[in-house]
């Protein structure tokens, strides 16, 4: 069965960063997350979701609060498409549902942290807003 998507692996790392420095802030290097890719994410599928199409790919990951251990909320953490394949980041969305029920979850979020609006998006594949939210700037002057 082609499910038009497949796992991401340490050898997609260099097109993963190409990707990212190209679609996120100029900000953005390798050397922070691939720690984090080879020690945590592909160390740990059974509380990440990791996977590419050909021009996009997705991570998502597992939330275990201790207090409602049997409650597991998964969170979209990265979602990078390249131009014009907005359709195959939707398709991984929709993927990473698809594994967040099968493991059980209870909810499925998206957050960003890009200049792109997800929301359009997150409702296509069947999200709700969720207010209030709130957040305090650590780096604004006190």
């Amino acid at each position: 069965m082609n499910r038009g998507w497949r796992p991401l692996t340490s050898d997609d790392l260099a097109w993963v960063y190409y990707l990212c420095r190209k679609r996120y802030a100029a900000s953005y290097t390798p050397i922070e997350s691939e720690g984090w890719f080879l020690n945590t994410v592909f160390k740990n599928s059974a509380a990440f979701f990791a996977a590419r199409t050909e021009h996009a790919f997705v991570v998502a990951h597992l939330q275990i609060w201790p207090w409602t251990a049997n409650n597991l909320i998964c969170e979209l953490m990265l979602l990078c498409a390249d131009e014009g394949a907005m359709w195959e980041a939707i398709a991984l969305a929709r993927a990473s549902i698809d594994w967040a029920r099968s493991r059980r979850a209870i909810k499925w979020r998206i957050s960003s942290e890009t200049p792109f609006d997800l929301t359009p998006l997150a409702m296509r594949v069947g999200a709700k807003t969720t207010a209030p939210r709130c957040e305090l700037d650590l780096r604004a002057a006190a």
